[in-house]
């Protein structure tokens, strides 16, 4: 055989490869549609995915994160509350064309840089660890809050409280700081098995509070008496809930959130 017959041959193989290969490529992304919703928007991030990721211990969650921002369940329930309600929470603010001053204790890494980037918000990321890290981060007791009654005009505060051992004095320090018509919106693990919240002084070693809590650094393991905890401190008719059960099913699958989660947001008054 010529190597002329040869060389056309081999180039004929490596076009019917080359169109197997387009054909096949074409069936897989035909199979993955069809079992892979279609691409999705992260409601923290704005970044188009695929689908979302699994994550979570010590049980896996499907479809819990964003591969982008790493937002889980929770987080992207407080986006879209954000996103649906941020008119209403910053109106007193919005009408006198200032920033919002917001607090955020422990800043998911999610919502840190959208925080920070947004020009109308004078953006306060603080933690207790000093090592937290975001190095702009301030070191804050939340049960010491360094700052000036009523000065701020949104406060975040996730899966903080369940840590703190003075709760009473931490939602204290959350109301001195903020301000007349500002909202703190709050959100701990809540074990909706327990009708009251445990806590006991003898589990003070991690295992035991892994045990009894789910978590070796958790000081109580909140029931479903949460809301009524925080109201005693901020007035119980001065909090709602915003449930995953408020939003409409085709949201709830659009976005992967998880039935039952729920955050609570305290709104101060303006005291006569």
């Amino acid at each position: 055989m010529e190597s002329k017959e040869i060389i056309a041959r081999l180039e004929r193989q490596n076009y019917l490869m080359e169109k197997r290969y387009e054909i096949l490529k074409s069936m897989i992304c035909d199979i993955y549609d069809e079992v892979i919703p279609q691409k999705k928007v992260c409601p923290i991030c704005k970044s188009e995915i695929r689908c979302y990721i699994p994550y979570g211990t010590p049980k896996l969650r499907y479809h819990a994160q964003c591969p982008v921002c790493l937002g889980a369940e929770r987080e992207r329930l407080l986006a879209r509350y954000l996103e649906l309600h941020w008119e209403n929470l910053t109106a007193h603010k919005i009408s006198q064309g200032e920033p919002v001053k917001l607090l955020h204790f422990a800043p998911e890494g999610a919502f840190y840089q959208h925080f920070k980037d947004n020009k109308n918000i004078d953006y306060y990321p603080v933690d207790f660890n000093p090592d937290f890290p975001y190095h702009i981060v301030k070191a804050v007791d939340i049960t010491d809050i360094p700052y000036p009654n009523d000065y701020f005009d949104l406060i975040i505060c996730f899966h903080v409280l369940q840590n703190v051992t003075d709760e009473k004095k931490a939602l204290k320090e959350v109301k001195r700081v903020l301000g007349p018509n500002g909202s703190a919106i709050f959100c701990d693990n809540i074990n909706q098995e327990l009708e009251v919240t445990l806590e006991d002084e003898k589990y003070d070693t991690s295992e035991l509070r892994e045990q009894y809590y789910g978590n070796g650094q958790y000081v109580r393991g909140y029931g479903r008496d949460y809301i009524e905890r925080l109201g005693s401190v901020w007035g119980r008719d001065s909090i709602v809930k915003y449930s995953v059960d408020e939003l409409d099913a085709e949201e709830v699958k659009k976005y992967y959130l998880r039935r039952g989660e729920e955050i609570c947001i305290y709104k101060k008054q303006i005291e006569s």
